[in-house]
Formats: C-alpha cells, structure tokens, sequence
C-alpha cells in the first residue's frame, strides 16, 4: 500500500505537469507579460518647390514600448511593394515614451506611406504599421524638363544644378515637361525668356501628363540663355533653362 501511494503522488505530479490542462494557463501568462510597442502619433512635414521637396523633410513619429528595446523605423508607398523610400538605422529606447525624426528624400512622390516602426530585441513586440500621407503641390510634380532641336530628340537635360548647352545654329528649340504626378489646377502658362530678362513669348496650353513647347524662327535663334517657366494657376511648377551657343 505505500509503494501504491507513493506511485498514485508520482503520477498526480506527472499529470500536472505534463497534461494539457496546465500548459494554456502558462501560455497565457506568457502573452499577458509580452512586451508592447505603439505609435501614438505621426505627422510628415514637407513642402514642395519645382517638383522637389524642400530639405528638412521628414517624417516625426512618438510612441512607447514596454521594456527597454532596439528599434527600427521604415517608409514604404503604399501598393508598391519592395519600395524603400526612407529608413531609420536601428536606435535605442528605454521603456515608456520615444520621439524620433526620420529624413525624407528630396524625390519621393506623393500619395500614403506605411510608416513601420518594429523592435529587432528579444522577446520582440509585434510591429505597428501607421499610414501616413505626403501632401501634394497644387502645382503637381514634374520630372527633370528636356531640351532639344526637335520634337522627337535627341533631349538633354540638367545636369545637377547646370542647364545643358545646345551647339550652333538652329531656327527652333523644343522644351518637354512631363507631370510625375497632377497638378490639382489646369490653366498652364508657359513663358519663353531671353537672357532672363526679355520676355519672347507666352503660350497657355490645357493639362496632359506631357507638355511640349517651342521656341521658332525663320532665322536662326539668338545666341544666349532661354529660360522657359510652366505655371500651373500662376505657380510656378517648373523651370528649364538652356545655353544656345
């Protein structure tokens, strides 16, 4: 009978341990002890001249985290998938409140961001992905303008902050401007300088996502440099200027 008992306590023990009613209640003390990460807030701050955003761009984003962690933060355009438009390198939080400011490039697109802040420390807290949108011009954005002696080419552009030069004589001179993404007005003005001072011509056109425009005449154009300007409403989208030597 003691050998009996003493076997009956080892199988209590067994059964405790071992049988499946213990383990969910271990399980659940689990999760409810699981370190916590959120954003409280995210707010894009960015404004736009010709097409590029002004430096100091960036994204600011708070939150808090349940233990002290290593944190990573990346933005990604929404519906684009493998597309990293900006990162932050991995930074360290203690837990309780964070701040933290991630740069924007001087050429992402506007439209909704998923901002997707996740710790890389273990035990790690499940990722939080908030949406946040860069604001649009009114103007719309446009891509780097062309220049060339006809319409089909061959186009140069700029070089950094350099407008290219165009050799010899020619009687015209075809500038192109393609729209990246809308302006919210139509009314298009398109005004020809010379020199940056004498104004040659102005011509208003109705929107498409490409703009073609032209410089003529019967003799060969005056050396210098011509600088053209796309409005959009009276605002200034975009502008091209080009050395004719």
């Amino acid at each position: 009978m003691v050998v009996n008992r003493r076997w009956s306590a080892r199988a209590a023990l067994a059964f405790v341990l071992f049988s499946g009613v213990a383990l969910p209640t271990a399980f659940a003390a689990v999760r409810a002890d699981a370190p916590t990460l959120t954003v409280e807030t995210a707010v894009v701050n960015a404004k736009w001249k010709e097409g590029w955003l002004r430096p100091g761009a960036s994204v600011r984003f708070e939150g808090s985290v349940g233990q002290p962690s290593t944190l990573t933060a990346s933005l990604r355009p929404v519906g684009r998938a493998g597309v990293v438009t900006a990162r932050l390198p991995d930074f360290e939080v203690q837990a309780g409140t964070f701040s933290k400011v991630m740069r924007l490039p001087a050429r992402p697109l506007p439209g909704p961001y998923r901002l997707r802040v996740a710790s890389t420390s273990s035990p790690a807290p499940a990722p939080v992905d908030v949406i946040v949108r860069i604001p649009a011009p009114p103007e719309g954005v446009i891509d780097r303008a062309l220049v060339g002696t006809s319409r089909n080419g061959p186009w140069l552009r700029y070089i950094g902050n350099t407008g290219p030069a165009v050799q010899g004589s020619h009687k015209v001179l075809w500038v192109r401007f393609r729209f990246l993404y809308p302006p919210s007005g139509r009314r298009i003005e398109l005004v020809w300088t010379l020199q940056f001072r004498k104004v040659v011509g102005k011509v208003f056109r109705r929107f498409s996502n490409t703009v073609d425009t032209f410089a003529r005449s019967d003799r060969a154009l005056p050396k210098g440099t011509w600088l053209v300007v796309l409005k959009i409403d009276g605002r200034v989208a975009k502008r091209m200027s080009v050395r004719l030597r």
